[in-house]
């Protein structure tokens, strides 16, 4: 008898085996509570919303390979300390909409500034922006996003696995856009000829000419000396200095 019930015990694991076979695992959401307002049926893992509406990496928190789990943006280091509605008030990216009116919709992340980083959007659209997360979120040193974006990025905080990531332009670039479309440049040359004083300009003897993003040209008259705080390459400084004749000559004969 102690045979027949092994047997069918054994036939009975058999089953249910190849029931699990067949149905297949099932998918874990990536919190035991939903997303509210997020469709609490979503798993998370489509094209969007995806699992970078609250992690670092798009693959979510199975997914942060040399980041501490659950490697958070900042919109989800927020909901998870505050929850909801709180963290839907507030604007955790810095790029203006509050995290609520970003929610859900195909072209705007809540964890993320809009101009800076823009993850796989709905209809299978690709990633778009110059500042990886993945990249910013490894390393507490200002690292270059992209050699042509003249925008730096790093880790400013981490906290029980939740990063805060910060963003600046290079010199002789911004203010830093964080808002707008891929089209709005992050960080703009600053035309230092029409918005300042480089060379000291405002004297009708010295003139200042745009060279290049990020550069400008003195031409200094007389009286006037070119100065150059380094090359040709950020951060550059060139401007018109006043000579004092008086310091370094005699022009008017005064040791006599």
């Amino acid at each position: 008898m102690s045979t027949l019930r092994a047997l069918r015990a054994l036939a009975l694991t058999a089953l249910a085996t190849a029931a699990l076979t067949l149905v297949g695992p099932t998918t874990a959401k990536a919190f035991p509570f939903n997303l509210t307002p997020l469709d609490p049926s979503d798993d998370y893992t489509g094209s969007y919303p995806n699992c970078q509406t609250c992690h670092i990496p798009i693959g979510g928190g199975s997914s942060c390979g040399s980041l501490t789990a659950p490697c958070l943006n900042p919109f989800g280091g927020w909901y998870r300390s505050f929850g909801w509605p709180a963290a839907g008030s507030a604007d955790t990216d810095g790029d203006g909409p509050i995290n609520s009116s970003e929610i859900g919709s195909t072209i705007s992340y809540p964890g993320f500034p809009d101009n800076i980083w823009r993850p796989s959007g709905s209809g299978g659209s690709s990633a778009t922006g110059a500042c990886n997360p993945v990249t910013c979120a490894g390393t507490t040193a200002w690292t270059t996003c992209t050699s042509s974006s003249h925008l730096d990025c790093r880790r400013s905080g981490l906290s029980s696995g939740a990063y805060t990531l910060s963003y600046r332009c290079d010199p002789g670039f911004g203010p830093l856009n964080r808002s707008g479309t891929s089209t709005v440049t992050a960080c703009p040359d600053i035309l230092e000829c029409s918005t300042g004083n480089p060379c000291n300009e405002n004297f009708a003897a010295n003139g200042c000419s745009e060279r290049s993003a990020g550069y400008w040209n003195c031409s200094c008259g007389a009286g006037w000396r070119l100065t150059r705080n380094g090359d040709y390459t950020p951060p550059l400084t060139e401007t018109c200095l006043d000579i004092d004749e008086c310091a370094e000559g005699n022009p008017c004969l005064e040791s006599v």
